[in-house]
């Protein structure tokens, strides 16, 4: 019985090791339609602060040109 439970804690440390050994290189950063609507929805029922506003508005052009892009 032990030993089995020590061999999935093995197993579990295993796995992140592989997991975490990832660069950014091997994750892929495009964003799908889905999610770049998701933030766009997001950003669109959000409030900000009027700091924030010019950066937000940048962020939601280039994503908006993301998603057209996309479609394309």
């Amino acid at each position: 019985m032990i030993k089995k439970v020590l061999k999935k804690i093995m197993d579990l440390k295993t796995v992140r090791a592989n997991t975490s050994k990832k660069t950014a290189k091997d994750i892929d950063t495009k964003l799908s339609k889905t999610e770049v609507e998701f933030l766009l929805n997001l950003i669109a029922s959000s409030t900000f602060e009027g700091k924030d506003v010019q950066i937000v508005y940048e962020t939601a052009v280039k994503l908006q040109q993301q998603l057209l892009n996309i479609d394309k």
